[in-house]
C-alpha cells in the first residue's frame, strides 16, 4: 500500500510439494512484480512542494511517460532525464533511463535521427555502468542498446548475464537477454528466458 491506496496485490497458487522451492518462487514472483510498479507509482506521485524538482524527481517522474508511450508525454519525459542528467551529470538512474528513452524512440520511430540516437544511448549505458557496475537494470538496459541499437547481440548477452547474476529476479533482464539470443538466432535458449520473464513478472 502506498499512501492508503493499494498499488499491488496478487494470489498464488502452487503445489506444497517442496516447501523451500514454493517458497524462493514465491519471492522472486513478488520482487519482480511489485519493484516496477513502485517505480510507476513514485513517478506519478506529484510534490505540493514550491521548488524545482529534484534529478531523482525528474527522473522518477518520466518514468510512467515513457511506459505510456504517448508521444508528447514521451517527448516531455526525455527532456526531464535532460535536465535531470544536467543537474546531476553523475547521476547513473537519469543515464539508464535516459538510455531506455532512446531505445524507445528508435523502437517506436520517433527519433529523427535514429544514428545519433543510437551513438548518445551507448555512451550514455557505458557512462551508467561505469556509474555503477552493480545496477542489474543498467546492465541489461546497457545490453539491450549493444543488442538492437548497436546490433552487436553477442557482446549484449555478456552484459545480460552479468545482469542476471547479481540479480536474478529483474523481468526485465530476462526478457531482454531472450530477444538478444532470439536476435543471434538461438531461439530455444530465447523462448526459455522469455518464458521466464512472463512467468515472473505476468
Amino acid at each position: 500500500r502506498a499512501g492508503g491506496e493499494l498499488v499491488w496485490a496478487r494470489r498464488f497458487e502452487r503445489d506444497m510439494t517442496d516447501a523451500l522451492a514454493l517458497q524462493e518462487d514465491l519471492a522472486a514472483q513478488v520482487v519482480a512484480q511489485v519493484e516496477p510498479e513502485l517505480l510507476l507509482r513514485a513517478g506519478e506521485r506529484r510534490s505540493d512542494r514550491l521548488h524545482a524538482p529534484s534529478p531523482r524527481e525528474l527522473v522518477m517522474q518520466a518514468i510512467p511517460a515513457i511506459y505510456r508511450l504517448e508521444v508528447g508525454g514521451f517527448n516531455a519525459a526525455g527532456q526531464a532525464l535532460e535536465a535531470a542528467l544536467r543537474a546531476d551529470p553523475d547521476s547513473p538512474s537519469a543515464h539508464i533511463w535516459l538510455v531506455y528513452w532512446y531505445i524507445f524512440s528508435v523502437g517506436q520511430g520517433w527519433s529523427d535521427s535514429p544514428e545519433a540516437a543510437a551513438i548518445r544511448a551507448s555512451m550514455l549505458a557505458e557512462r551508467a555502468v561505469t556509474l555503477n557496475s552493480g545496477d542489474a537494470r543498467a546492465l541489461t538496459l546497457a545490453g539491450h542498446a549493444k543488442a538492437f541499437l548497436d546490433r552487436n547481440p553477442r557482446e549484449a548477452c555478456i552484459l545480460h548475464d552479468r545482469a542476471l547474476a547479481l540479480n536474478p529476479n529483474l523481468a526485465l533482464a530476462w526478457m531482454l537477454s531472450g530477444l538478444a539470443l532470439a536476435y543471434l538466432g538461438e531461439h530455444e535458449d530465447a523462448l526459455i528466458r522469455i518464458r521466464q520473464a512472463i512467468r515472473m513478472a505476468p
